[in-house]
């Protein structure tokens, strides 16, 4: 038994050693610009369109997409809060704007509604 242990500890000292990594110098200008990019918008309190919240990851994906295929130029944000998945749709700061496109995809997608929330404005 005590072989047995002793055994097992000299294999775990003998998986030590070092690492190298080599890696392109473009990758950290590549981060930044990926930073700089994700943090150039601002946010101003307005209003986003929810059209779904479920229980069905599935459906919430589905719905995403189904969004996507028809008002691909209007940004989607699912979110998941225990249990239900929320799809809200858009960013506007004008409420009358926000309301004009809810009567348009209420037909599509029922029991949608208003959100006040802080938007981005990219």
């Amino acid at each position: 038994m005590f072989l047995l242990m002793w055994m097992s500890v000299q294999a775990i000292h003998a998986q030590e050693g070092t690492i190298q990594v080599i890696k392109d110098g473009k990758i950290d200008q590549l981060l930044e610009l990926y930073s700089r990019h994700h943090n150039s918008f601002e946010e101003k309190p307005g209003y986003r369109i929810q059209i779904l919240a479920s229980t069905n990851r599935e459906k919430a994906y589905d719905t995403e997409s189904d969004f996507k295929m028809n008002y691909g130029q209007y940004k989607t944000y699912l979110t998941f809060k225990s249990p239900y998945f929320k799809l809200r749709v858009c960013d506007f700061t004008d409420k009358l704007e926000a309301y004009r496109f809810l009567q348009k995809v209420q037909d599509k997608y029922p029991g949608s509604f208003l959100v006040e929330e802080n938007v981005k404005l990219w």
